[in-house]
């Protein structure tokens, strides 16, 4: 992990979607004309001032140090290679040790643990269970279970008026409000700790957050990330072949956002069977081993 992040890269990246959940610092939906305003300045929309601290401690803010030999972080490495590389323009902080002393250039240095359980889960497997309860009936509870988890960064407490999130391109903008408030609190508090897929699959959410969609990453376009001196003539889009670099779009829009992978590879977006892959196969060496009496899940 600190040998390929430590430098912005990773072959990995955070997506538009994770980094436009947090909250402003207000705690209220980051929406309308100040996200694409924040975006045009790279890191400006990351800010603690401005957003949820917990998502500068999540994503690279220009400044961050990353690795104590070198100077601060300035713009993801778009143009880097292999796990030299970033993939949307939103670096990830979270698990990267920075405080290293030998070199972090060699396999199997780093101390890093891995994030297996910890008590903020129990605060939001809590507060979702009241949520999904009645919200209204538990309303109370829910702001005294998830109130250490704001006040740790500064945050202040639930609203779930004030945070309910009716925007036209927000997924959930038509669930209840305090399910909807207690799922992007779970979002966000565990971002990049391998929950969300699990979440996903428990709500069965699929149809609103996976099956057609595209993944996005930074503002480029439109952005003082086009053009930037640290790029200088590497990066190549809006050609037919030998791109290192995949917008949305076209050559004629004014705001264009990183894309992950070359959208022509993913056609009509991410493919998810709702008729069947919320359950996962049963291995065919488990159906053997009981001679059958397993059967195996519909369509597998």
């Amino acid at each position: 992990v600190d040998r390929y992040l430590n430098r912005g890269g990773g072959s990995a990246g955070v997506t538009k979607s994770l980094v436009d959940d947090y909250l402003t610092i207000d705690g209220k939906p980051f929406v309308g004309s100040q996200v694409i305003e924040a975006k045009k300045v790279f890191g400006e929309e990351l800010k603690p001032t401005v957003r949820d601290p917990r998502l500068a401690q999540t994503v690279c803010m220009p400044g961050q140090i990353l690795r104590p030999d070198e100077g601060g972080y300035v713009v993801p490495p778009l143009n880097g290679s292999s796990y030299n590389k970033n993939e949307t323009g939103y670096s990830l902080l979270k698990h990267v040790q920075i405080d290293y002393k030998g070199s972090l250039d060699a396999e199997f240095r780093g101390a890093t643990p891995g994030i297996q359980y910890r008590y903020a889960d129990i605060l939001l497997n809590y507060a979702e269970a009241l949520a999904e309860l009645g919200g209204a009936q538990n309303a109370a509870k829910i702001i005294e279970v998830i109130k250490p988890l704001r006040d740790r960064v500064g945050m202040p407490q639930m609203d779930f008026d004030r945070e309910y999130n009716n925007d036209a391109d927000y997924p959930f903008r038509g669930l209840d409000k305090y399910v909807q408030a207690v799922r992007r609190e779970r979002r966000v508090e565990q971002a990049a700790e391998g929950k969300r897929f699990y979440d996903i699959m428990r709500w069965a959410a699929a149809d609103e957050l996976i099956v057609g969609k595209h993944a996005e990453g930074a503002l480029f376009k439109g952005s003082n990330l086009d053009g930037h001196a640290q790029y200088g003539n590497a990066l190549v889009y809006d050609q037919a072949t030998g791109n290192n670099l995949f917008l949305s779009g076209t050559a004629l829009d004014t705001y264009r956002y990183i894309l992950p992978v070359d959208p022509k590879t993913v056609g009509n977006g991410w493919g998810f069977d709702v008729n069947r892959d919320y359950l996962l196969p049963i291995q065919p060496r488990m159906l053997q081993l009981t001679e059958n009496q397993w059967k195996q899940n519909p369509g597998w």
